[in-house]
């Protein structure tokens, strides 16, 4: 029964990891309509009325770029869509393949710690200090906040995809045996 409970409540995060790396996934896909549409209305005005969307390039650069980036991180974990150099890793023998995953997350995840660690102090003292967009006086502070957010659900991708790997492992019985 205790087995159960803990395979439901592992279950539960693993999960609420998916809904809400897809979720973000989601808002990453919704920024790139609006910065295409951003950039069309902003070319729009140029070619045919020479008037450009005011802070359109940085709005695109500090808004748009930096949650379609960042808020993809999670879901292109957890769905394995980012690139990786396969090559060497086909040529492995299926041990050292194992070893290799599990080296893997831990560099990511020690990378994404320290991401975190820079990110976290870094957005505390933009808010602080109001920061904005110095030709266009866009306020850029909350963007900080999303870098970390996005690196943060990065990082719990990555963990709950080598906790995944490290079940599949188990799963799979060596050709020992």
């Amino acid at each position: 029964m205790r087995r159960a409970r803990g395979a439901r409540y592992a279950m539960m995060k693993r999960n609420s990891g998916m809904v809400i790396s897809d979720a973000l996934g989601a808002v990453s896909a919704l920024c790139v309509a609006a910065l295409m549409i951003t950039i069309i209305i902003d070319t729009t005005g140029r070619s045919l009325f020479a008037v450009p969307l005011a802070g359109a390039n940085d709005f695109n650069r500090y808004w748009w770029m930096v949650l379609i980036v960042f808020f993809a991180l999670g879901a292109a974990e957890r769905r394995n869509e980012h690139i990786e150099a396969l090559v060497l890793e086909a040529q492995m023998p299926p041990r050292l393949r194992v070893i290799w995953r599990y080296m893997r997350a831990a560099i990511v995840a020690v990378t994404l710690g320290l991401l975190l660690n820079a990110g976290i102090p870094a957005a505390i003292e933009n808010q602080m200090q109001g920061e904005y967009a110095a030709g266009s006086e866009i306020t850029i502070w909350p963007t900080r906040f999303i870098l970390v957010i996005g690196v943060a659900v990065f990082l719990i991708a990555t963990v709950l995809k080598a906790v995944e790997d490290h079940r599949e492992i188990l799963r799979t019985p060596s050709k020992g045996s």
